[in-house]
């Protein structure tokens, strides 16, 4: 997400526990994840629940990151100021930089019915 003028949006400014890279994917594509488990290293297990509302405080200084006042409505204009996920954790342990991160999406059992 950027600024107008393309200046990057400081991900410090969201306060999140966990950021994941995803690369050149599509912004906010966490917003088609929930339900799903995600795993991360060898011990960590969270399932993934609704998006994150955020508020005005994204907008406020941090340590070592100044005031700006246009990103909560920057975010209200691409994703009605939701960011990143809440969880539920399944399986504690520890996260490091660099753990291999594992998106499982539920599966889907169809149902049939008693043809007769």
């Amino acid at each position: 997400m950027t600024y107008e003028g393309g200046l990057p949006v400081d991900e410090r400014r969201f306060r999140a526990n966990i950021i994941i890279d995803t690369g050149a994917e599509a912004l906010f594509q966490e917003d088609s994840w929930i339900g799903a488990e995600l795993a991360i290293g060898d011990e960590v297990c969270l399932r993934l629940r609704q998006g994150m509302p955020r508020c005005v405080m994204i907008d406020q200084p941090q340590q070592g990151v100044a005031a700006e006042p246009k990103t909560l409505k920057l975010l209200g204009t691409h994703n009605k100021t939701t960011l990143g996920l809440q969880v539920d954790v399944i399986r504690t342990g520890t996260v490091r930089l660099g753990d291999k991160v594992v998106l499982r999406h539920p599966q889907v059992v169809p149902r049939f019915s008693d043809p007769t």
